[in-house]
């Protein structure tokens, strides 16, 4: 009966390292391969897409997939808020 409860603490405990420590810490390094999830999902304009932890799979599937680390939107972005901090 308790391992219920403790499975569920366990894979959640789990998904929240990986989550922390890999996705958001090596993941900050563009040339990593976790770099989809910080680039694409927490830096990217549109905050309903690119959900997925760890492999862009099931947004393509889902179609909520929509690339932006690396593309002329993100250097103009990145240009803007330059000038912004110069300002």
């Amino acid at each position: 009966m308790i391992g219920f409860p403790l499975g569920l603490l366990y894979s959640n405990a789990g998904e929240w390292l990986i989550h922390r420590y890999v996705l958001h810490g090596l993941g900050r390094n563009k040339r990593s391969v976790w770099s989809f999830h910080w680039h694409d999902h927490h830096m990217g304009p549109n905050q309903e897409a690119n959900w997925c932890v760890t492999q862009p799979w099931f947004d393509y599937l889902m179609g909520t997939r929509e690339p932006y680390a690396g593309t002329s939107r993100e250097s103009h972005d990145r240009a803007r808020h330059a000038t912004r901090k110069v300002a």
